[in-house]
């Protein structure tokens, strides 16, 4: 098809607040090309020496710009970051990666004197998040599920190192020259494990395996049928590779980095208020004054100690 720049849109009319400020951005974004540009109360087109950026304003489900690299590249690139920030509900997509992109990105941010901290924030999670998408979770769920040799292959790399594993993982070389890392977590309860990042919070179940994998290596039309609530792995962005260690005698079972920021797990446990230890739940108890207090200051304060 040729390099080209894509928008998923909700397929309605575009409300009366979105059009005018859709309109207002494009326009500026085009002021040295007015020639180039039709804005009307119905049409807005941006053209240029290969397929033009058409938007009516009763909005497609699907559109699309093949730019080819040509010169007026960068201005559909900010014309489709216009879209995603002036109407509700629209996914962006492009044949071009991060870098390819920040022509257009530079574009929007100098023509609409946004600081770099603002554009970063409104276009998080999206093809203009210098972040790259990790999933994190159980290793079958990344596979093909039509494709067992798939699960088979990533096993046979797998499963003989894994028998060396001391906590900290094993690492290999998969499909298309893709490294990958996993963890031996068999045995380590039904429980799922917490992981908290960029104000989410990930319930990821265990199973006999935990994998670390780029997005490149991801089954999408498989995990599509998991959503990522339902436990069995999660997709997080962050700019490097999120590192693990699995304690299977110890608290906590789990230990985490993720873009610098260290986290653990702490299902199925709670923090004593009297000493601060963390202990199971099994083994909290709770004071006259409503404290979560462990096993050990309980039987202190039934002694009548200062604990």
């Amino acid at each position: 098809m040729g390099y080209t720049h894509y928008a998923y849109i909700e397929s309605r009319t575009i409300s009366d607040d979105e059009w005018n400020a859709l309109c207002n951005e494009v326009l500026a974004l085009n002021m040295e090309r007015l020639g180039e540009l039709t804005i009307t109360n119905d049409l807005i087109q941006v053209r240029g020496d290969c397929e033009w950026f058409h938007l009516p304003r009763d909005a497609p489900s699907f559109m699309f710009t093949k730019t080819n690299r040509r010169d007026y590249d960068y201005i559909i690139v900010a014309c489709y970051m216009a879209l995603y920030r002036c109407v509700r509900g629209v996914k962006l997509s492009s044949d071009g990666e991060w870098a390819e992109l920040q022509a257009g990105r530079d574009h929007y941010k100098e023509t609409l004197g946004l600081l770099l901290g603002d554009l970063r924030k409104a276009f998080a999670k999206t093809i203009h998040d210098p972040r790259q998408k990790w999933f994190i979770g159980n290793p079958i769920y990344a596979c093909d599920e039509h494709d067992k040799e798939e699960w088979f292959d990533f096993l046979a790399h797998a499963d003989p190192l894994l028998k060396d594993d001391d906590g900290t993982g094993i690492t290999f070389m998969w499909k298309w020259g893709q490294r990958v890392w996993v963890h031996d977590t068999d045995n380590m309860g039904n429980t799922p494990v917490v992981v908290r990042h960029d104000g989410e919070e990930h319930r990821i179940e265990l199973g006999d395996r935990f994998a670390i994998l780029p997005e490149a290596l991801v089954c999408e039309e498989s995990i599509k049928d998991f959503d990522t609530s339902e436990g069995r792995y999660a997709i997080v962005w962050a700019r490097n590779r999120p590192v693990f260690e699995f304690d299977k005698n110890d608290f906590p079972r789990m230990t985490y980095t993720i873009d610098m920021m260290t986290g653990i797990d702490t299902s199925g446990h709670s923090a004593c208020e009297a000493c601060g230890e963390w202990v199971e739940d099994r083994n909290i108890w709770h004071d006259a004054e409503a404290n979560h207090i462990c096993a050990d200051c309980h039987g202190d304060e039934d002694e009548g100690e200062d604990y």
